[in-house]
């Protein structure tokens, strides 16, 4: 018996916490003083009592380091699931926060999952959460201060008059750093208190992998497991050990002692070998059952690799793995296990099709071929909120209730000398279970022929203009040579990014790799990864529509070339295959390669020389913002315009410019040069009303002039991710646009449209989640609905 027969005994105390913190003592904070609240005692999420704690934020007790390994115990320290849980009546919350780690960014993940806070609050008319605010969460720093939004907004009578109502918040905890303290500010003369109506219900544990753990979420809110604990209405409890998720001895030595458990949900084969799991797995269900013989206990496969489609290795890796975990439940089924579970891998990402309307179009869920996107993360939620509930023993829960009483503001912690050693250790950690962000220039080791993107007969659709613009990265462009000096030099410098560029092929090599070098340094923003910044994406053609198969995990300096394998053991061998690279949408290519075995790749005849045309078919022309730019997609084919390209066979020629796409014919001068089957005029985010009553006309009427029959959307773009919340200019700004649009096709404009968005059909799959991070940006579940939605809308208007 490989599992320790000894169960300690552990208190988890499910009807009382200590009281409330309450502090006497108030901070002032630019003009307003503010009453700081300790968030120890409104912490739930965590299955351990805190007198049996090394810390109070951490997922296992102190006694659990001896018995763990030192990669588990430093990532046991990691906060993720766990939340404050209060009632305030205040219009907007100060977070303070200290971190157990310096960790932030990976190439693939964002502050915001890694180290943010991430705000819901519960709407009582729909009966659910609903996302409010995230934190500009940005490293390496151990402390930080964070303003949230909060509920009402300014313009409620009762902010004035001092007697808004209490409204329930929800605070996620960091997914992949550890909290040593935090508190929550508010105006002296609001409350914050524990919400009394919470109820205790027994909690869901989650034991698995660095998925399980929240990798990569965009925030923590949309880690599936805090979604699924929205979804049912309890606690599930997180166990995710990024990387070490290995039915471990020394784990479940502790989690069979969580009191009151509902169910236990083991997800541990993604960091297994199939031998590995044929050794743990019968032992685990019987040591499991020795404390719990009938709580149900579910077995989980491991989510399909993103390139096991066409990838032998990975896919006959995973069938192996699958058979040992089959093997290890069916004779516990066959010994008289009548609580016992199993979840087939087929049913995680089944929600995850681009095009509603046709089943067969597929994205790939995940960043780098593992770990989830949000739309992946989503996916995993909805499953798992139709099948557990059935299985759950319930149990009547029980209302919990404090009284806050006053003492002293708490002392900030010290950093031990033991908290030094376990930084250490989580680093090493991160870095071997999910990647470093950014790795050193290394020469792929294997022989490629290399066939040179600039100088071979390959084309760069997307690149609509022939003139190459002078400097590094010039022949990347989006916008002509002759823009610059007309357009804005914010503008000209956001075009030469390569935002929707992507490079088609064909080639018999059952290998992809892609040497490449970057004019911009390759850091993350605060919400969006380097794989999406800096990033190349490679789909192949599977005889219906270009799939995912991998992702550059690794992104050169500037004045260095970067050599990273995209994707390799494609199978059936020596088969000709159709294949595209997406090229990075907020970095600019200086120069790039695409290296396979024996024999060069060769152009794609599908794909014009002119850049543009696809089949015969004529572009899109997309005119916006950052979103357009594919803020804030976790990869470039993520990102709704790529999406929509593949799903409609057809160039989107993308000029989204971040920050500065507001219907200025400084811009429109260059795409009066192009013929497209349509242009799409998508600047809201970035206008307020007046400035869209002053231009819409003046625009439409410029374009006109070259193209007098030629279709055009004007359209409001996507709703702000809290509007249900607040008034925000939405409604403003496509009233403004609707005025527009009337008049022009009063004055007899023809082929003209609109989209207001009125109804929020660009997010309407998931009506009461927020597939943003930060309020404003996509991420690649919105990018996705987004793309849905067009993909089924334009068609009609489409005219080559």
């Amino acid at each position: 018996d490989i599992f320790p027969s000894r169960v300690m005994e552990r208190r988890r105390s499910l009807g009382m916490v200590p009281a409330m913190v309450c502090l006497a003592a108030t901070v002032a904070v630019g003009s307003t003083e503010m009453r700081w609240y300790d968030g120890k005692p409104l912490l739930h999420g965590t299955g351990f009592d805190a007198s049996g704690k090394g810390a109070y934020y951490d997922r296992l007790p102190g006694a659990a380091k001896a018995t763990v390994t030192p990669a588990v115990w430093s990532l046991s320290r990691d906060s993720t699931g766990m939340f404050l849980q209060f009632e305030s009546n205040a219009t907007s919350f100060v977070v303070n926060v200290s971190y157990v780690y310096s960790s932030f960014a990976m190439w693939h993940f964002p502050s915001t999952g890694v180290a943010g806070l991430d705000l819901y609050m519960y709407d009582v008319g729909n009966s659910t959460w609903r996302w409010l605010d995230t934190t500009h969460t940005q490293g390496p720093l151990l402390d930080a201060s964070n303003k949230l939004v909060g509920f009402p907004t300014a313009s409620d009578t009762c902010v004035s008059q001092r007697n808004c109502p209490l409204r329930k918040y929800r605070l996620n905890l960091p997914l992949y750093n550890g909290v040593l303290n935090i508190t929550v500010g508010v105006d002296e003369n609001w409350f914050v208190g524990p919400d009394t109506t919470y109820r205790s219900d027994p909690p869901v544990v989650f034991y698995g992998t660095s998925i399980t753990q929240g990798g990569v979420a965009s925030r923590p809110g949309m880690a599936f497991t805090n979604i699924l604990s929205r979804a049912l209405d309890r606690e599930v409890l997180n166990f995710g050990f990024s990387g070490n998720g290995e039915m471990d001895p020394g784990v479940l030595e502790w989690l069979v002692q969580i009191p009151a458990v509902g169910m236990i949900v083991i997800d541990c084969v993604w960091n297994m070998t199939p031998e590995l799991i044929g050794q743990r797995a019968g032992p685990l269900i019987a040591y499991i059952r020795k404390t719990h013989p009938t709580v149900p206990l579910v077995l989980a496969e491991d989510t399909d690799a993103g390139s096991s489609w066409i990838d032998s290795a990975s896919a006959a890796l995973q069938d192996a793995k699958r058979a040992e975990l089959h093997k290890a439940f069916a004779a516990a089924v066959a010994a008289g296990d009548r609580n016992l579970h199993y979840v087939n891998a087929s049913v995680f990402y089944r929600f995850a099709s681009a095009v509603a309307t046709d089943p067969r179009h597929v994205i790939s869920p995940t960043v780098g071929g593992c770990h989830p996107s949000d739309l992946g993360q989503q996916a995993m939620a909805d499953f798992y909120a139709g099948y557990l509930p059935a299985l759950l023993h319930e149990q009547p829960g029980t209302t919990v209730s404090w009284t806050p009483t006053m003492l002293s503001r708490p002392t900030p912690p010290t950093t031990t000398a033991e908290t030094a050693v376990d930084r250490e250790v989580h680093a090493a950690v991160l870095e071997a279970t999910m990647g470093p962000h950014v790795l050193t220039a290394t020469p792929a080791e294997t022989d490629y022929v290399w066939t040179d993107v600039e100088t071979s007969d390959l084309v760069v659709m997307g690149r609509a203009f022939n003139q190459t613009a002078d400097g590094p990265g010039g022949y990347f462009n989006r916008l002509p040579a002759a823009a610059n000096g007309v357009v804005r030099d914010a503008v000209w410098k956001l075009s030469q990014m390569s935002t929707g560029m992507f490079v088609p092929f064909v080639t018999t090599s059952t290998e992809i790799s892609w040497n490449f070098s970057l004019v911009g340094p390759p850091d993350p923003m605060w919400h969006m990864p380097a794989s999406g910044m800096h990033g190349a994406d490679l789909f192949c053609f599977d005889g219906f529509q270009y799939r995912y198969i991998g992702a550059a995990m690794a992104y050169p300096a500037p004045g260095s070339f970067e050599s990273v394998v995209l994707g390799s053991d494609f199978v059936p061998a020596g088969t000709e295959r159709r294949c595209v690279i997406y090229l990075p949408l907020r970095n600019t290519i200086v120069a790039a390669s695409i290296g396979a075995l024996d024999a060069a790749v060769k152009p794609d005849p599908e794909f014009s020389a002119d850049g543009v045309t696809w089949s015969g078919k004529k572009p899109i022309v997309w005119y916006g913002t950052s979103i357009e730019q594919g803020g804030v997609a976790s990869r470039p084919g993520s990102t709704y315009t790529n999406i929509l390209s593949r799903a409609l066979n057809r160039t989107v020629l993308n000029f989204g410019f971040a920050g500065n796409g507001v219907m200025e014919t400084t811009v429109a001068q260059f795409l009066t040069e192009l013929d497209p089957a349509l242009f799409v005029i998508d600047c809201l985010p970035n206008m307020d009303a007046a400035e869209v009553t002053e231009r819409t006309g003046v625009l439409v009427k410029y374009l006109r002039q070259e193209h007098p029959a030629a279709p055009i959307l004007l359209t409001a773009g996507t709703t702000y991710g809290n509007h249900w919340a607040y008034p925000n200019g939405n409604d403003a700004k496509r009233a403004a646009l609707q005025a527009q649009y009337n008049a022009l096709t009063a004055a007899g404009e023809k082929t003209l449209y609109v989209m207001l968005n009125e109804l929020d059909q660009l997010f309407a799959k998931e009506p009461f989640v927020n597939p943003t991070v930060g309020g404003t940006h996509p991420s690649d579940l919105g990018h996705r609905e987004v793309a849905t939605f067009w993909a089924s809308f334009l068609p009609p208007m489409l005219k080559d």
